[in-house]
């Protein structure tokens, strides 16, 4: 299914948001399928050492801050979505404990999005030992798509949680895997783990 154009009408005045060609098309499907779990794209890095949590939400709120999509909501009018772009008001880290990746995956991997209520983006860090934590951070689709993605977290604040001292890019995968997992680039200086390192699960 794709959407056509906008029907006649429509806000196109420059001051009212409206969603592009894609974001209609992915909130169609959207609603079709009744929030499907299957339509975020996560990106899991495994954090070593001392982590400064709190510095990371901060981080991550500062991504948000920055760009209007991962605060936009698409509420429905005359069966259209109308973008709704809200204030800064940062993110919350949800934090939790979890025996490894496949735990951390089975009970918050993929949860159902509402796009009229809520932001599109969101970040959950596992604590899996004293000095070892899992970043799982989600983005629907409808705000960006892989190439974006990785772009929009390279562009991060220089507010991390990351020691100072420099270190090599956390990289990429390998291999081209179903969840793109990897690192959000050498922006991050490290990715959050002070003293320690990151590494793509």
């Amino acid at each position: 299914m794709t959407a056509g154009p906008a029907p006649a009408g429509a806000p196109t005045d420059g001051d009212t948001p409206t969603a592009s060609f894609a974001q209609r098309r992915l909130w169609f499907l959207d609603q079709l399928a009744g929030r499907s779990t299957g339509s975020t794209l996560p990106l899991v890095l495994r954090l070593r050492g001392s982590l400064d949590a709190a510095r990371l939400e901060r981080a991550l709120s500062g991504i948000v801050e920055r760009h209007e999509v991962l605060r936009t909501r698409f509420t429905a009018a005359g069966g259209e979505p109308v973008p709704v772009v809200d204030a800064p008001a940062g993110i919350v880290l949800e934090r939790t404990e979890a025996d490894g990746p496949d735990d951390l995956f089975a009970r918050y991997l993929g949860r159902p999005v509402d796009l009229s209520a809520q932001h599109p983006v969101r970040a959950t860090l596992a604590r899996v030992a004293p000095d070892e934590h899992l970043l799982l951070v989600e983005v629907h689709h409808i705000a960006v798509d892989g190439w974006s993605w990785g772009v929009l977290l390279t562009n991060s604040p220089p507010d991390t949680a990351a020691s100072p001292s420099p270190r090599p890019p956390c990289g990429t995968p390998t291999s081209p895997a179903p969840r793109p997992y990897g690192c959000p680039g050498t922006g991050w200086s490290g990715c959050s783990a002070t003293g320690g390192t990151a590494s793509p699960v």
